[in-house]
């Protein structure tokens, strides 16, 4: 819509106008790239997670969350006798790589499958 704006005041021989919005919107631009605001900031990640389904196990996954600094947007949970199944949609600043969710299963007994 800006752009529209500056080709209308060139179009209608406002050179100076379309040159100085030109100038504008550019700062705006470089501005606002630069300095991601709000969930701009923060990557999404979907992540699955097979368990033991025990308040123990559940809590060592939510404090490897909050490692993270995770936000948990969306998550879906299955039971399956003592089996628990969750699948999460996280915003993380930095993405959880395939090495740390591997630590964190090798590491933990009654994790069984992770995948990030």
């Amino acid at each position: 819509m800006a752009t529209s704006a500056v080709g209308m005041a060139v179009g209608a021989g406002m050179y100076l106008v379309g040159a100085f919005e030109t100038i504008v919107l550019v700062v705006i631009q470089v501005t606002l790239h630069r300095h991601p605001l709000g969930n701009d900031v923060k990557a999404i990640q979907e992540i699955m997670v097979c368990m033991n389904n025990s308040e123990e196990k559940y809590q060592l996954l939510h404090e490897f969350l909050e490692e993270h600094a995770a936000q948990i947007a969306e998550s879906d949970m299955e039971r399956k006798g003592d089996m628990l199944k969750i699948k999460m949609v996280v915003r993380v600043d930095i993405p959880i790589t395939y090495e740390e969710a591997l630590g964190f299963m090798n590491s933990n007994d009654g994790i069984y499958q992770i995948a990030v």
